[in-house]
């Protein structure tokens, strides 16, 4: 007589264990789907140079209630100029958002900017702390491959800026969305601080005097860049990049 077959009996997973890798699962897929975003659309079929006008939507930025100055508002103001001149000088310029009612990711903005086929991306902000004295020309990078297109934006904004109490602050990092995702050269600009009183007041001043000039400073600065790599006109891509 033989000993009937040994049946080895399969141990239940604990339902509380099941209930906790379904929620890790889940969590990890919406942080996915959240980093990725939805599909990125250029504005236009192709463009030389993106412009981000930092902050939108519901992310107003720093603000000067006193000057009645909020960063949202003058990122655009300011990217709107920029490309005013840029597009004077025969490039095609996108914008991230054109309103101040839109907002996204930093995520989204670089990957605007790719699905552009940009030669180079620049995010535009303005800088404020709590201590109303500093004001000083920064510009930020996120990764070393960046920093040489990073100096030379902070090199053009300081030859215009950095006069009287206002100096050069050079260059620092920051693991911003917006500037790891681009594909291309990538900066984001800090040209003066809407904290400080006196630039506050020059930044409110109706007739944009001193907005003109810092949007002079960020063209010089990405056209200064374009002529030392490859020249004002580039070739039109086969197909744009998308990201």
């Amino acid at each position: 007589m033989t000993d009937p077959p040994h049946t080895e009996r399969r141990r239940a997973v604990p339902l509380p264990l099941v209930i906790a890798l379904v929620l890790a699962t889940a969590a990890i897929a919406v942080v996915v789907l959240w980093l990725r975003g939805p599909s990125a659309q250029c504005p236009v079929p192709r463009a030389d140079v993106v412009l981000d006008p930092g902050h939108g939507g519901e992310e107003p930025g720093a603000a000067n209630p006193a000057f009645g100055i909020v960063e949202r508002d003058l990122n655009l103001d300011t990217a709107n100029r920029t490309a005013a001149l840029l597009r004077d000088r025969g490039l095609i310029v996108a914008l991230t958002r054109e309103d101040n009612v839109t907002g996204m990711s930093t995520w989204q903005r670089g990957r605007i900017a790719n699905a552009c086929n940009a030669r180079v991306f620049v995010s535009v902000h303005h800088n404020s702390v709590s201590d109303p004295v500093p004001n000083h020309v920064l510009t930020l990078y996120a990764d070393a491959s960046d920093i040489p297109f990073a100096q030379a934006m902070e090199d053009a904004m300081a030859a215009s800026l950095a006069t009287g109490n206002i100096y050069d602050g050079g260059l620092r990092q920051l693991r911003n969305g917006g500037m790891i995702a681009a594909k291309m050269p990538a900066a984001l600009v800090e040209p003066v601080f809407l904290s400080n009183p006196e630039e506050a007041a020059r930044l409110a001043a109706p007739d944009g005097a001193r907005r003109q000039q810092i949007a002079a400073a960020i063209a010089a600065g990405i056209t200064g860049w374009l002529e030392d790599h490859g020249g004002i006109a580039s070739p039109v891509p086969a197909s744009p990049v998308a990201r």
